[in-house]
């Protein structure tokens, strides 16, 4: 953004057309991943929109858009390790033994 704000404004373009292509090849390796596993999220339509903007010449909203996804992604692998921490911590706890009382005991 800071480089959009200088009198060169084409090396902000050049680095919104760099996070845009990084972000779209990553997407493009992930949704292989995805669909060899049998899954299907949302990294088909963000590669439509990253490609939609950049075939208009949109380098910033694909830029935005390759950010967006990478750190839902961050967001996703933080919150499933904390999950999964949290769920064996959990079972850590599962008791060994239970006493049965019958009656009046």
């Amino acid at each position: 953004m800071i480089l959009w704000l200088t009198p060169v404004r084409d090396g902000a373009r050049v680095a919104w057309l760099i996070v845009a292509f990084v972000g779209d090849v990553f997407s493009v390796s992930d949704l292989v991943k995805e669909l060899r596993a049998g899954r299907f999220g949302i990294d088909p339509l963000a590669l439509l929109s990253i490609a939609g903007a950049l075939l208009v010449k949109e380098f910033l909203a694909a830029a935005i858009i390759s950010v967006m996804l990478a750190s839902g992604r961050t967001l996703e692998q933080w919150a499933s390790r904390r999950a999964r921490r949290e769920l064996q911590s959990l079972l850590g706890r599962i008791p060994t033994t239970a006493h049965l009382i019958r009656g009046d005991q």
